[in-house]
Formats: C-alpha cells, sequence, structure tokens
C-alpha cells in the first residue's frame, strides 16, 4: 500500500523533535487519516506496550529500536516519490517529502 499523491510534501509533526510528539503526531496522522498498513499499526501498539510496561536504558533502546522502525514503515507507504523523514531544510518537520533528503 502507498499513500495517494495528496501526502507528497505533507507534514506530520512541525516544531519539535522529541520523540513522544512526533510519535503522538504519527498516532493522530494514521488515525485521522485510517491509514491501515499493519506495519505501521503494529508497530504503534508495540511502542504503546513497551512505553507501559518497562523503565530503563534498556526500555529507551527498545523504544527507539520501534520507532526508528516506525519510521521506516512509513517510508514504504510514502507517495511515489517520496520519502519518510525530517525535511531538509527544518529538521523540526517531518513528513513525506518528494524527493531524496539526507536523514
Amino acid at each position: 500500500m502507498r499513500l495517494g499523491q495528496e501526502f507528497v510534501n505533507y507534514t506530520i509533526s512541525d516544531y519539535t523533535c522529541k520523540r513522544d510528539d512526533v510519535f503522538d503526531a504519527i498516532c493522530t496522522f494514521v488515525s485521522n487519516n485510517e491509514i491501515a498498513d499493519e506495519a505501521v499499526t503494529d508497530l504503534i501498539d508495540e511502542y504503546n506496550d513497551v512505553k507501559e510496561s518497562q523503565i530503563g536504558e534498556e526500555f529507551e533502546v527498545n523504544l527507539q529500536d520501534i520507532y526508528d522502525d516506525l519510521w521506516n514503515a512509513l517510508d514504504n507507504i510514502a507517495p511515489k516519490g517520496c520519502i519518510f523523514c525530517a525535511h531538509e531544510d527544518d529538521p523540526t518537520m517531518v513528513g513525506f517529502w518528494n524527493g531524496e533528503y539526507d536523514e
């Protein structure tokens, strides 16, 4: 499944680089747009489960791994010709960008 062209150059999160803020914005995007990609929704559920159940350094490593996998899953459903990443001109803007940027 790939998202449609209405999501080209589409900002999901801005004005923050905090992982939990960006994650919350991704959850809102997925919910509001009824994204039914199983990999994306499973990773959101896994992130929430881990966040509720663990503490300490291992918790942070697990959350970051899941978060990275979620970014990869969103990249896999990005509109044709786009990637999911932070914008090269403003790293606080996370979304689907036309072309290839360094993450």
